[in-house]
């Protein structure tokens, strides 16, 4: 028997106009401030440029009538913001970091001069959040890289595990988990703005998620969110995909444990039995840089890819006892070897109001006596002859899920049309096959319907 479970999302194209009022951001951050001139004065009609440093992508704004500009719709990452106007120094504030989901206020101040000198301001200043209410956790890649991921029992590792044994204000669980004391499965999910909500996944994101190498930073919003994320959520988990930059870069591992490398445990010592079974192979590439064509385009500044691959294998071989299965001649009739079967059809009342049945002789059940249900049971759904002898606790079982299999692929593409539209498409897809034993199940593996060792297949699909 074999279950599916597939999700896929209305396909997501995000065109990115600055000069468009504002609308559900999702990953992306903000850019604001205010120009001022040596004596404290406000500059309205300045144009503001913020140039992403990775990739030199520019995003353009004009100040208002105040003074103060707005830059909306920024990918996560690190820029350069600059404002020029004629008879002042270029005013420059570098590196202005923009994590997900946030706004981030660089103030610049012009002096008299040339154009084509400037001053150049460092932006540690501009770290403290202080255009939104807004209260959370910003996470990069660095950082949870250098913490413990937790690997979940498939040898994926789970970046919401990350959240729910690291970060404040979380409890340690990573599918019923609480957020600074709210109800367990009460925070939404996002990944590229995308929303997979908790409840559409029935309390675990692990088949939507990304590789953890696929993922640049996350953002755990934990209080004052605006009116894009709907309302009435007490958290956020706000995760940006890695983009391709002007270089090719990659990365690629492999994690493995298998019995044959490990040293028996105490117990099996003390008892005289082998090594259980047990391998387990994980294994990755995540990869990106610029579009290049040979002699038809160059896409660095412009175009960019980015791609990962997850793959995981698991492999469990240890049997226990028992489970009963019919014998080969129960399930043609004959129960000569139980206790005496009784023919339903043959029940007569006595005078004194009790009830008498005649045996089936030799107990043996005709197969025309069959019951089309039954008859349909053992042809559709066969159960192996005992291995063991006895009529009862006569075949092995196989507990848990014996194989495993794990495929997750996650790809990405930017491309900036002007200053003013960029164009970002996200898809991921996250396959696994498993053999569900649930401790019930009975060679071989795969089994059919009658045993609770069979294949299940879920996928899961994002655009």
């Amino acid at each position: 028997m074999k279950t599916r479970l597939f999700s896929l999302s209305v396909l997501l194209i995000t065109l990115l106009c600055l000069s468009a009022p504002a609308f559900a951001q999702g990953d992306r951050g903000t850019i604001t401030g205010q120009i001022t001139d040596a004596s404290g004065a406000v500059v309205p009609n300045v144009q503001v440029t913020a140039v992403q440093l990775a990739i030199r992508t520019t995003f353009k704004a004009v100040t208002t009538n105040t003074g103060v500009y707005h830059i909306q719709y920024v990918p996560p990452g690190t820029y350069e913001v600059s404002a020029a106007v004629k008879g002042f120094k270029t005013a420059v504030v570098s590196p202005v970091v923009v994590a997900v989901a946030t706004t981030v206020t660089a103030d610049l101040k012009l002096e008299l001069g040339a154009t084509t000198e400037s001053v150049t301001v460092s932006a540690v200043a501009t770290q403290l959040e202080s255009s939104s209410s807004e209260l959370g956790y910003n996470v990069s890649s660095d950082d949870y890289h250098d913490w413990p991921i937790t690997s979940d029992d498939d040898g994926q590792r789970q970046i919401q595990g990350f959240i729910f044994k690291s970060l404040p204000g979380t409890d340690d669980s990573t599918s019923g988990g609480s957020i600074n004391g709210s109800p367990t499965l009460s925070h939404e999910v996002y990944i590229e703005g995308i929303s997979v909500g908790r409840a559409d996944v029935g309390g675990s994101t692990g088949d939507f998620e990304p590789s953890v190498d696929a993922i640049s930073e996350f953002r755990l919003q934990t209080g004052g969110m605006n009116a894009s994320y709907g309302g009435g959520l007490t958290a956020v988990a706000n995760f940006n995909v890695k983009s391709g930059t002007n270089d090719l870069h990659g990365t690629a591992y492999e994690y493995l444990i298998n019995n044959d490398l490990n040293a028996n445990g105490f117990d099996n010592n003390a008892y005289g039995n082998l090594k259980a079974p047990y391998k387990q192979n994980s294994f990755g590439t995540a990869v990106g840089g610029p579009i290049l064509l040979p002699r038809i385009y160059n896409g660095r500044n412009k175009s960019f890819w980015f791609f990962s691959y997850e793959g995981s294998r698991k492999r469990t071989g240890s049997l226990a006892c028992c489970r009963t299965v019919p014998t080969a001649a129960m399930k043609k009739g004959d129960f000569s070897a139980v206790d005496t079967i009784f023919d339903p059809a043959t029940t007569v009342q006595n005078l004194d109001g009790s009830y008498t049945r005649t045996a089936f002789p030799n107990n043996i059940i005709p197969t025309s006596d069959f019951s089309k249900l039954s008859a349909n049971i053992l042809k559709l759904a066969p159960t192996p002859d005992p291995t063991l002898p006895g009529v009862i606790r006569n075949i092995p079982s196989l507990p848990g899920s014996p194989v495993f299999n794990l495929d997750s692929y996650t790809g990405k593409l930017d491309q900036t049309i002007t200053d003013k539209q960029k164009l970002s498409f996200y898809w991921s897809d996250n396959n696994r096959v498993r053999d569900n034993g649930s401790s019930r199940g009975y060679l071989p593996v795969p089994g059919n319907a009658s045993s609770s060792s069979r294949p299940r297949t879920r996928s899961a699909r994002v655009a």
